[in-house]
């Protein structure tokens, strides 16, 4: 198959490197990329299959490179340890020698797998750059935002926030009778609201519960701007119950337990003083799929590329 597209950016390539392989799988201009570099790459990325996403990858960090935004060391080496943090807690129980374990069952090198784990999210993380970088929010996209923060009633809302899971206690590998988990559940929230309203402070509630998995609640249960929908329905219809400064919800039950909200407070947003922050707060946003594609495109779409995979 040949793949013709317009690119206009020079490789990272450095011009009149020898070229090894049996040819070229894409031609920039008058820079030739070999077969032999291309299987390298694919055979590290296990598997994936177009030769096109590799022309992008070195497009993307050349351009990166002039423009001042390539990910440091220190960053890619957070988001990676981030990752690989997340898939620890959802498929390892928190077991990092089940995960090396698997590793070394699909035949790799734990430490060669780490390697190109790093050099996948740099890649990652520079055509997210790019992509920030080209960003504009126009005003509808603030107005809407401000809606989705504040509501048609323009209120910035200060809540703690406690959370009691079901799950919280099952030993790994047991069958649990969700009937008493949920009771169990609901007797902890209880407890924690007749503390408070014998005049206990949050925090020490909060001790007693589990940790809301939000970036938006601090470690202290406390939600200094609510955003609407953060914690779901149930949650905002409990919310919008609360009128003064200390009122505390029932427990509110969600699918996997019980939540205890207090109101600290509520306070009109002028939109004179709200939207810059909002406007920053879209910029700073990570770069969605259509960005994503977006930028990719643009970076295919600026010089002669032939692809000459067939």
């Amino acid at each position: 198959m040949i793949l013709t597209a317009l690119l206009a950016c020079a490789l990272l390539l450095p011009a009149g490197r020898p070229l090894a392989g049996d040819g070229p799988v894409a031609r920039i201009g008058d820079e030739e990329l070999s077969r032999e570099d291309f299987g390298l790459w694919l055979v590290d990325r296990v598997g994936l299959d177009h030769a096109e996403d590799w022309v992008v990858t070195i497009l993307a960090r050349r351009e990166a490179e002039e423009r001042g935004l390539l990910p440091t060391d220190e960053e890619v080496r957070e988001a990676h340890d981030a990752q690989v943090r997340l898939i620890l807690k959802e498929y390892y129980h928190g077991d990092r020698s089940l995960y090396e374990k698997d590793i070394v069952l699909r035949g790799e090198d734990p430490a060669k797998h780490e390697a190109r784990r790093l050099q996948e999210v740099r890649d990652d993380l520079t055509l997210a750059a790019l992509a920030a970088e080209e960003r504009v929010v126009t005003d509808e996209q603030v107005e809407r935002r401000m809606t989705d923060l504040f509501g048609p009633l323009r209120e910035r809302t200060t809540l703690d926030v406690v959370f009691f899971s079901m799950y919280a206690d099952v030993p790994e590998g047991t069958r649990p009778n969700m009937t008493a988990l949920r009771e169990e559940a609901l007797a902890h929230a209880e407890a924690a609201i007749a503390k408070l309203r014998n005049g206990a402070a949050f925090r020490e509630v909060v001790a007693t519960g589990d940790r809301v998995d939000s970036p938006f609640v601090t470690a202290e249960g406390r939600i200094d701007t609510y955003r609407r929908q953060l914690l779901g329905k149930e949650v905002e219809a409990a919310v919008a119950q609360l009128d003064e400064p200390g009122d505390l919800s029932p427990p509110i039950s969600v699918f996997d337990g019980y939540y205890v909200i207090q109101l600290v407070g509520r306070e009109a947003v002028e939109h004179e003083d709200a939207v810059d922050a909002v406007r920053a707060m879209l910029l700073e946003t990570p770069p969605n799929s259509g960005e994503l594609a977006a930028t990719r495109q643009r970076l295919l779409d600026r010089v002669d590329v032939e692809m000459i995979l067939d």
